[in-house]
């Protein structure tokens, strides 16, 4: 996982009522072949590129939120990456050596943006979404 994604997850909470300043509650499922998403991140990166929510995927459920001190996500147009590993970059493995790379459980496409093909349109009061992701 990159250090930003790393340090915004670090800062995240779940939470479920919307925040003030605009926010509202977004959230939902993420499934691999029809089943859930044992654990991963989904993050929602605004029109910049900037991360505007992160949601951490457990048991296939996520809800987003900004930063630990706030709750929900700004209504807008986002493109979306989902993040899910059976061993992290960086992770050591059982004979004690740092695995660079790491294995991803999901395709890495979904990894980014620019090639996870997953987009989302936040509304105004509650948001569900459900990104169906498939091995192929």
């Amino acid at each position: 996982m990159s250090g930003l994604l790393m340090a915004v997850v670090a800062t995240s909470l779940t939470g479920c009522s919307g925040g003030s300043d605009g926010r509202v509650t977004a959230g939902g499922t993420v499934t691999l072949d029809g089943q859930p998403l044992p654990d991963g991140t989904v993050t929602f990166f605004d029109n910049n590129g900037g991360s505007a929510g992160v949601g951490i995927i457990s048991n296939g459920q996520f809800t987003l939120s900004e930063a630990s001190s706030s709750t929900g996500i700004q209504p807008g147009s986002y493109k979306v990456a989902v993040q899910s590993w059976e061993q992290e970059p960086g992770a050591v493995n059982d004979a004690g050596e740092i695995v660079g790379e790491g294995k991803s459980r999901i395709p890495e496409k979904y990894n980014s943006t620019d090639t996870s093909g997953l987009t989302a349109d936040v509304g105004s009061g509650e948001n569900e979404f459900t990104f169906e992701l498939t091995s192929s």
